[in-house]
């Protein structure tokens, strides 16, 4: 699967599970995980004022909705996701 799918598949799980007016930008990359194996990063940049959302469940259904996205659209990697803020 190409960078633009696992974006667009990211976005759309990030502004269902945040909102999108929370979501600042979302970037991903190809990576290997502690093993070896290949990996997806994710990265989940949030505005300053909606940070309170990181100690909530949404990192959680963030995670588990990607990888079942992911999964459903025939990619294997696992997906990493951070989190950091920016933005205005």
């Amino acid at each position: 699967m190409d960078d633009a799918e696992i974006k667009n598949i990211a976005t759309r799980t990030a502004n269902s599970v945040f909102g999108a007016t929370h979501i600042s930008s979302i970037a991903n990359s190809s990576s290997f995980d502690s093993e070896g194996n290949e990996a997806l990063n994710i990265t989940v940049t949030l505005y300053p004022n909606f940070v309170g959302d990181l100690y909530t469940r949404a990192p959680l259904e963030m995670a588990i909705q990607t990888s079942e996205a992911l999964q459903n659209a025939g990619e294997w990697r696992f997906p990493y996701i951070r989190y950091e803020t920016g933005g205005k």
